[in-house]
């Protein structure tokens, strides 16, 4: 499970960097075709995907009962983040291409908000690591707690049961030596 966070993050990337690069080479000449809008619908769709994945996944890792503290609340933080970033990256792209044309403006704020889902994306990505690592080591610090508490149980039986072993010799010593005194 956590290791299939890591894909669905890069296939999230992968297809938000095929987006930006067809919307870079569409809004060139500032015009925006209705094959180019068609286009960059489906690279939409696919963002949209992918984020759906992440959601999913971010779901399972964040419900995981090892995950607590500063890593569980850092984890949630960057995925309100990515959350954030991807609407205002759809809509700034939706808004670029309504009516046909990219303006510089338009241009601008696009990459603007490419560069900030990037970051976005690249933060998740240390906290969905940071998780991992707590997960990982909570599910260490259980397994140990649990031997540990099980080796000083069978301690103690151990312990007791040597004590009253003990205490059967020296009574049946004490009890066969006066009877030859």
């Amino acid at each position: 499970m956590l290791g299939d966070v890591q894909v669905k993050i890069d296939a999230a990337s992968h297809a938000v960097n095929a987006l930006d690069t067809y919307i870079d080479g569409a809004f060139y000449d500032g015009v925006i075709s209705k094959a180019e809008a068609d286009a960059i619908e489906k690279y939409i769709n696919i963002v949209n995907s992918q984020k759906s994945d992440i959601d999913a996944q971010f779901t399972a890792l964040y419900a995981n009962s090892y995950l607590s503290g500063t890593a569980k609340t850092n984890l949630n933080s960057a995925k309100e983040a990515i959350d954030t970033e991807t609407t205002n990256l759809l809509n700034s792209i939706n808004t670029a291409i309504a009516d046909g044309a990219a303006s510089e403006a338009e241009k601008a704020d696009v990459d603007s908000k490419f560069t900030a889902f990037n970051s976005a994306l690249s933060t998740y990505q240390t906290r969905v690591e940071e998780a991992k690592e707590s997960i990982e080591t909570a599910i260490e610090t259980a397994a140990n707690n649990y031997t540990n508490g099980q080796l000083s149980d069978y301690a103690e039986v151990v312990t007791g049961s040597l004590g009253d072993l003990q205490n059967q010799i020296d009574g049946s010593i004490t009890t066969h030596f006066y009877a030859y005194v």
